[in-house]
């Protein structure tokens, strides 16, 4: 790791040193934050009626395939659990799970009055 002008940079490339690229850690990081906080505005717009995770994950990353299944509903599901930990969604089928024995699907929607609220 290398720091340039106060931002650290990380070169990484092949042993022999011919080919490199630089990751430039704070810009990529504000990157990610960015695109994180634009999932979790889309996810509680599309929570203003009930969903699983399962149909969240469809409405942010579309139709995918393969391993990439797995890896849209994770995602998915720890924006939903995000914005559920902070009060901005809630499970609107808690009663399902005490009249069945069997699997329930969970149900998520946002709560009311996190409309037009800003998400950290």
């Amino acid at each position: 790791m290398a720091y340039h002008n106060g931002q650290s940079t990380i070169t990484y490339g092949s042993k022999d040193g011919r080919s490199k690229n630089e990751f430039k850690a704070p810009a990529r990081l504000a990157e990610i934050r960015k695109s994180h906080a634009a999932r979790l505005t889309l996810t509680l717009e599309f929570l203003s009626e009930p969903h699983t995770i399962a149909e969240v994950s469809q409405e942010l990353f579309g139709r995918v395939n393969g391993y990439n299944v797995l890896l849209a509903i994770e995602e998915a599901g720890a924006h939903v659990e995000y914005l559920h930990q902070r009060g901005q969604l809630r499970i609107i089928n808690l009663d399902d799970f005490d009249k069945n024995d069997g699997p329930v699907v969970t149900l998520y929607q946002r709560n009311t009055g996190m409309v037009g609220k800003k998400i950290d």
